[in-house]
């Protein structure tokens, strides 16, 4: 009786977790499809497979917002209000952070035979995660 009071209760755990899976990670196909999204409309930039994840994840009203700064960045990368620098130094790229719809946050670079790649794309709840991915991709380079 015991062992099946327990299972019952990880299955319902089980349950909980796929539920909270299907809500907040972004379905391939739909990561895809932007990535497609991305490539045929914005020829003048590259968008980092990470960025295109963040995407997705972002609520239908800050991803407008987000593909308003995706557009400047294509367009016009000039007059893109830039917050801060993220990372600099010694053998590293500039990174640079753009805040858009409140608490939105994009992170890019400028390289000479790339031209401007977004790196990541999220939320102040993903920003750590972020910087992380982008130092390490900054470490490499």
């Amino acid at each position: 009786e015991q062992q099946q009071a327990e299972i019952r209760s990880l299955n319902e755990k089980i349950k909980e977790f796929e539920e909270e899976l299907k809500t907040h990670a972004p379905k391939g196909r739909e990561v895809d499809m932007l990535a497609k999204r991305f490539a045929a409309l914005y020829k003048n930039i590259s968008v980092h497979e990470r960025a295109v994840e963040g995407f997705a994840n972002l609520s239908e009203e800050v991803k407008i917002k987000g593909e308003e700064i995706i557009h400047r960045l294509n367009e016009a990368p000039d007059q893109v209000p830039i917050k801060r620098k993220v990372f600099s130094g010694k053998g590293r790229e500039t990174v640079w952070e753009v805040l858009y719809s409140y608490n939105g946050r994009l992170y890019f670079r400028k390289s000479r035979d790339k031209g401007i790649e977004v790196l990541a794309m999220g939320n102040k709840n993903t920003q750590g995660r972020d910087l992380a991915f982008i130092d390490k991709i900054s470490r490499r380079s």
